[in-house]
């Protein structure tokens, strides 16, 4: 089933890529922030599934690395997208002027690119620089395939970043919410305002929605990483327990790919454009 449902994500969110690719009007900056996103969730779902079966020990942590990194990536671009929301409808929550690509492009993907590649980078530089004689981190994991085998440095590494992140997006959303909110009354007045008004609104619950469905996706990777930590040595009914987490998470996050599809490709605008 969850194989079923990985390839059917990878096809979906290839299939967000290919419509943003064909349709420049879909290419503003929140377009290619959502298509940045796409592109992240893509590759980290494809090694995920594809790389899941994998005997060969080294390849196994390549996969695990790369996996950290572009789902960590998603949820820096997740964080942009939330940022980029804020901004744009927190001026009085009227749509000017959508923000410029080239200007604010280039600051985003540095961001959200560069960031999860320092996060990665100093794991990997304390797994293979002999900085200590642990473990190893990044390799078999028996409960979720290739993947950080130690659970208290999953918890550092990835963990703790994407519940910052997850803060930092409700805090945004908020802020934004409360504001269009508090503009509502004065939205009727003219047609641009309602207009506005009603776009940002529809873009804030949009990106909870999504970032609410990320978020909830990784609660299961994060409890079976926390269980794993305080219990050492499973009994049976523990490992029971992993196995089920670890079923929910790969399931929640090979259908992130369909919820993202249904979000911003089933819609009437995208429609008319293939019309």
């Amino acid at each position: 089933i969850t194989a079923i449902i990985g390839r059917l994500s990878v096809v979906a969110l290839c299939s967000v890529l290919v419509t943003y690719w064909l349709f420049k009007s879909l290419r503003n900056l929140p377009g290619i922030n959502t298509m940045n996103l796409t592109l992240a969730l893509l590759i980290g779902e494809t090694m995920f599934i594809e790389g899941e079966s994998s005997a060969i020990p080294w390849v196994c942590s390549l996969v695990a690395i790369s996996v950290h990194y572009f789902f960590l990536a998603s949820f820096f671009w997740m964080n942009v997208m939330s940022y980029d929301v804020y901004k744009t409808f927190a001026n009085k929550c009227i749509l000017t002027r959508i923000r410029g690509t080239k200007k604010f492009l280039p600051r985003y993907a540095m961001y959200a690119w560069g960031s999860p590649a320092i996060i990665v980078a100093l794991c990997v530089f304390i797994e293979y620089g002999n900085v200590n004689d642990t473990n190893e981190t990044y390799g078999v994991n028996h409960y979720s395939g290739c993947w950080i085998t130690r659970p208290v440095a999953a918890l550092i590494t990835f963990g703790l970043p994407i519940m910052v992140i997850f803060v930092i997006n409700t805090v945004f959303f908020i802020r934004t919410i409360i504001c269009i909110q508090a503009t509502a009354k004065l939205a009727h007045h003219t047609t641009r305002r309602t207009f506005s008004h009603m776009t940002g609104k529809s873009d804030v619950m949009l990106y909870v929605r999504m970032s609410t469905v990320m978020g909830f996706t990784w609660i299961f990777g994060l409890a079976s990483s926390i269980i794993s930590s305080i219990f050492t040595k499973p009994d049976q009914t523990v490992c029971m327990a992993l196995r089920i987490l670890s079923i929910l998470f790969t399931v929640f996050n090979c259908g992130q790919g369909l919820f993202i599809f249904f979000a911003f490709i089933f819609k009437r605008r995208v429609f008319y454009l293939y019309k």
